[in-house]
């Protein structure tokens, strides 16, 4: 019986048991005071996120797309209690390199009958000479 079980969850794969379950929606307000819903499910053995009307699968891949002169690549995981949303993005101009790079982090952790939503961010402007960082916390309760 215990061989079955370590291969049942071999199977399952590492982003299986890697998610934290968060089941329902939440609502989250933002310095602006928009509210963003937020839920969970799990499709083909693997979890997904649904953050509005964005959907991402915590499969630990990387994913390229490009529309006009802007690149980006994204990539959503879990790790123990905690789901995360990284995205670089690259703005650039006719026949040049990037004028401009932003890395973003978006974190969310359940916490008791909430989820703690955490961005931050790295951007570096090439035009402008700057860099710059920051970070901002928001709970979100449980609303179903």
């Amino acid at each position: 019986m215990k061989d079955f079980l370590i291969f049942i969850l071999l199977l399952a794969g590492p982003w299986a048991m890697a998610c934290p379950e968060i089941t329902g929606e939440y609502d989250c307000k933002t310095r602006s005071g928009d509210n963003t819903k937020i839920s969970t499910s799990i499709e083909n053995g693997v979890y997904t996120y649904t953050v509005d009307d964005y959907k991402f699968i915590a499969d630990g891949e990387e994913y390229s797309d490009s529309y006009g002169w802007t690149d980006w690549t994204t990539k959503a995981m879990c790790h123990g209690s905690v789901f995360e949303w990284n995205v670089e993005t690259h703005y650039r101009r006719y026949g040049s390199g990037p004028y401009r790079i932003d890395n973003v982090k978006y974190i969310f952790e359940k916490v008791e009958q909430k989820l703690v939503f955490q961005k931050s961010w790295h951007v570096i402007d090439y035009d402008k000479g700057e860099e710059f960082e920051g970070e901002v916390t928001v709970d979100c309760p449980l609303i179903q």
